[in-house]
């Protein structure tokens, strides 16, 4: 059964790089794999910034997607439920409804970094077949939210093991504890003042803007130390 992956990898961002990170991986797997642009426009200048051996890969497996075989098989729909079909923004389901007509198995990989969701995706998402999502977290907050638990699946994120080797690197030299040290006082010294207001039963004035200003003050200061660090 072939496997077609249609997500916005073209597109530079943080859905991109991890669907580029799938690609890579099974590429070379005895399955029959494709991948689709789907849900925005390419970027053409973080295209050509990909390495060369990067972009003739996706090239292949862009053209093993185009063929309206690979749409009969399983189908995942990586990035944001509302993309899904029916698409919520306008073009997309006549340029790439995903999931297709015709697939046989409907999978979405998407993630949301807080406690619930919105509710349309709830709905979306329960009209997949399966929903893939990276953490324990996700599937907690997605069940609680109201999305089948027996849909979901954790699969975490992929890593470049080639590129993210740190046997082919020197740790960079980071001579800041002081400064480290400085902006968890700081850190400390906000919330002390916190606790003082509230047991006080007085609302602290700014607390919000008061952290803003005072890590601002700290990454100054990791700044200026880096610049000293340099060797020129």
């Amino acid at each position: 059964m072939p496997l077609l992956w249609m997500s916005p990898l073209l597109s530079g961002g943080g859905y991109s790089s991890e669907a580029i990170s799938f690609a890579i991986g099974l590429a070379d797997q005895p399955v029959r794999f494709g991948v689709r642009q789907f849900a925005e426009q390419p970027d053409g200048g973080f295209y050509e910034g990909l390495p060369s051996e990067t972009r003739a890969t996706l090239e292949r497996l862009m053209d093993d997607g185009a063929t309206t075989r690979s749409e009969k098989g399983v189908v995942v729909c990586h990035s944001t439920p509302d993309a899904w079909k029916p698409s919520k923004f306008p073009g997309w389901d006549q340029i790439a409804p995903c999931p297709p007509r015709g697939a046989k198995v409907t999978v979405g990989r998407t993630m949301y970094e807080t406690d619930s969701l919105p509710a349309d995706w709830v709905e979306r998402c329960n009209r997949m077949d399966e929903v893939w999502v990276p953490t324990e977290f996700h599937r907690e907050t997605f069940a609680a939210a109201g999305v089948d638990r027996d849909r979901l699946a954790v699969l975490g994120e992929p890593v470049d093991a080639a590129f993210f080797n740190p046997a082919l690197y020197e740790p960079l030299p980071l001579p800041l504890p002081s400064a480290i040290a400085q902006v968890g006082r700081a850190a400390g010294g906000i919330l002390s003042r916190v606790r003082t207001h509230r047991s006080r039963g007085v609302a602290p004035k700014d607390p919000p803007l008061l952290l803003f200003l005072r890590l601002r003050r700290a990454h100054r200061l990791v700044r200026r130390r880096k610049r000293a660090a340099r060797p020129f």
